[in-house]
């Protein structure tokens, strides 16, 4: 699964979309059940997957996002958010990779 990027939550799936849930109150998505992988205790999420919804992190914090000029490569507003260990850009709510800590895009909830 080395186009998956492991998440740090759990997983409810509900017919043809799964919402992860992160550990600690930081924040929840659903994708589309194609794009997340669930294999024994394993939750992971696909490279390149949209979001189809993101609440941001309860505990997060805004000053552990990284300078936007350093990701713009792979996200254009180089906004983006950390939730369950995976990096999503605030553009498109695309999964750009993996990260630490949590912050979210600096709104309380939205919908791609």
């Amino acid at each position: 699964m080395s186009d998956f990027v492991d998440f740090a939550g759990t997983a409810d799936r509900r017919g043809n979309t799964v919402r992860l849930v992160a550990f600690g109150n930081n924040g929840a998505m659903e994708f589309a059940a194609q794009d997340v992988a669930l294999e024994n205790d394993r939750v992971a999420v696909r490279q390149g997957a949209m979001a189809i919804a993101i609440e941001e992190p309860g505990n997060g914090n805004l000053n552990d996002r990284p300078a936007a000029a350093a990701l713009r490569a792979a996200c254009p507003s180089g906004i983006t958010s950390c939730i369950g260990s995976v990096h999503v850009c605030c553009d498109d709510f695309r999964v750009i990779g993996s990260c630490s800590g949590a912050w979210g895009c600096g709104r309380p909830r939205f919908i791609p």
